[in-house]
């Protein structure tokens, strides 16, 4: 079967294993596989992220639920749980369902969601993790496989070449055109490329007059939503996305523990600080 998975699916279990060896956990579970696909790239990645379910988040849950097995974090190679090796398997009949010859993220995300619906769903805690968006992803994840495959079906080599080096280029932030723009000029011989050269046009040039524009205030800038965090009579506006998602994921009481965790404050403690 693990022929059949993708670079990206293979990658997903490569960190599925790492997740269990950190937690010391004896054996790589359903939730293993969800932590994977939302640390990891993909299509599950996606919508994963757009739905909200953020790994940090889901780990911290996670990890309140299952204690550690000490020496467990020493094994060399941790097994599949029985209901891992199920997600393996509907894995594969989701990919048949959907007519494809390749087991990728998607189909991961789809076999779990899934395995969080039935019967012996108790034995996980999938549900608990997703919450109520099992359905909001099951339509998103079809949604960009159909959007994911007509793109593929569309686009030239050159483009595909584009795309990859505008991912490259962008690295960790979110691709923009100018990525994009780079990425195409990056080819003399496409098809762009050789008509912006017809106009005088280059790569060095429109790196050049790149480097004089930023991202603030084009419509490339992504907004990241603000939120304020208040401990005391201190507080202060996270407008960073990624920790921003974080903490719009999370209850006041968990705040409060993982600030706990972080100070070192017992039971009868409270943080305390000045602004600035």
């Amino acid at each position: 079967m693990f022929e059949r998975f993708t670079d990206k699916a293979r990658r997903a279990l490569v960190i599925a294993q790492e997740e269990a060896r950190t937690l010391e956990h004896p054996f790589i579970r359903p939730e293993h596989l969800l932590l994977a696909l939302a640390r990891g790239e993909g299509l599950a990645s996606t919508a994963l992220n757009e739905a909200g379910v953020r790994y940090a988040v889901i780990r911290e849950r996670f990890i309140e639920a299952v204690s550690p097995m000490p020496n467990a974090g020493r094994l060399d190679k941790v097994p599949f749980s029985p209901q891992a090796k199920k997600t393996l398997e509907l894995s594969l009949r989701e990919a048949l369902k959907l007519g494809h010859n390749y087991i990728g993220t998607e189909h991961l995300l789809l076999a779990l969601l899934q395995l969080g619906e039935e019967p012996d769903a108790k034995d996980n805690r999938l549900k608990d993790l997703v919450g109520d968006k099992a359905s909001q992803l099951r339509g998103r994840v079809l949604d960009l496989v159909s959007g994911a495959a007509a793109f593929t079906r569309s686009r030239s080599p050159a483009l595909m070449q584009a795309m990859d080096r505008a991912r490259q280029l962008a690295g960790q932030a979110p691709i923009t055109t100018a990525n994009l723009l780079l990425g195409i000029l990056a080819d003399p011989d496409s098809q762009v490329c050789k008509a912006l050269g017809a106009l005088g046009i280059s790569h060095d040039s429109i790196s050049a007059a790149l480097a004089q524009v930023g991202v603030a205030g084009t419509s490339d800038a992504v907004a990241g939503p603000a939120v304020e965090l208040r401990v005391g009579d201190v507080s202060t506006s996270i407008d960073d996305p990624e920790l921003a998602g974080v903490l719009e994921g999370l209850s006041a009481e968990e705040v409060r523990a993982a600030l706990k965790r972080a100070f070192g404050l017992g039971p009868d403690q409270r943080a305390t600080g000045s602004e600035g």
